[in-house]
């Protein structure tokens, strides 16, 4: 009988979109899988848990460092070695993938970074950068320097990771030139970083569209969908400010999700 390679893969937290790949990763007869979830669900997600069912998983404790927005999983070393798995995977920058691949290099066994992160460029709006809103976050600006000065290690031990790893895998062509530009210098293999849209459109069906369009009151509309977070940073304003301006008769914009926005506008 062919021997099945044992993977521990490393998850900063559980995601529902995730779970489908672990499943489909366990049902490879050759491979014996565990998923280490860093924690059960993060502050800001508004998602319902449900780790499904196909795969091994392990929700680890944590303790939370102040001021630093990554959790630490103080028995994630000993799980790793206690198991004695064949390949470690973690994911990018987070201190369970820095411990993961401590205990990887303990072991002797293979490291791989798993990162789903781009370098992109910020384009700041004039109209938030009066002088007096300029004035407001200098602090804050101080505040990050310093915080960036003292946990300078964590910073350095991610970066050493990518630069050290055995292996990568990048959702996509930038997240590749991401890993590059920091210096990581091992074999990168990409994958398409989606969701399992078939699955999606299952449940679509099964869905009485005209009944919600009615309900909506956007029945012989053009629709202009929206589905993120809602935060500054996903640029919801723009898409709002920009529809405004438009405002064609025969269109409706219809915005979904979830976040600091939310309260200021129906979702």
């Amino acid at each position: 009988m062919k021997k099945r390679i044992r993977v521990a893969f490393w998850h900063n937290s559980f995601a529902p979109y995730r779970v489908p790949l672990f499943q489909r990763l366990a049902a490879y007869n050759d491979i014996d899988l565990t998923v280490y979830y860093g924690a059960e669900k993060e502050a800001h997600r508004a998602w319902s848990v449900d780790f499904g069912e196909g795969y091994a998983y392990v929700v680890l404790p944590h303790l939370t460092i102040p001021w630093y927005p990554h959790k630490f999983n103080y028995t994630l070393f000993h799980e790793l070695l206690r198991k004695q798995y064949d390949v470690i995977i973690g994911c990018e920058n987070e201190i369970g993938g820095q411990i993961a691949y401590l205990a990887a290099r303990w072991m002797k066994k293979p490291f791989i970074v798993w990162s789903v992160q781009i370098d992109y460029e910020i384009l700041r709006d004039a109209r938030d950068y009066p002088f007096q809103e300029c004035l407001k976050k200098t602090l804050p600006y101080m505040g990050r320097t310093l915080h960036h000065l003292i946990f300078f290690p964590l910073y350095y031990g991610a970066k050493y990771v990518k630069r050290h790893a055995d292996a990568c895998i990048a959702a996509g062509q930038k997240t590749e030139e991401h890993l590059r530009k920091l210096g990581a210098a091992c074999p990168i293999f990409r994958y398409g970083n989606t969701i399992d849209t078939e699955r999606l459109q299952q449940q679509i069906r099964k869905q009485d569209a005209a009944a919600l369009k009615n309900t909506l009151g956007v029945f012989n509309k053009t629709i202009i969908l929206s589905v993120s977070y809602l935060e500054k940073r996903k640029g919801v304003q723009y898409l709002i400010e920009a529809f405004l301006r438009i405002n064609p008769a025969d269109a409706v914009l219809v915005i979904v999700g979830d976040g600091e926005y939310s309260r200021n506008f129906n979702a």
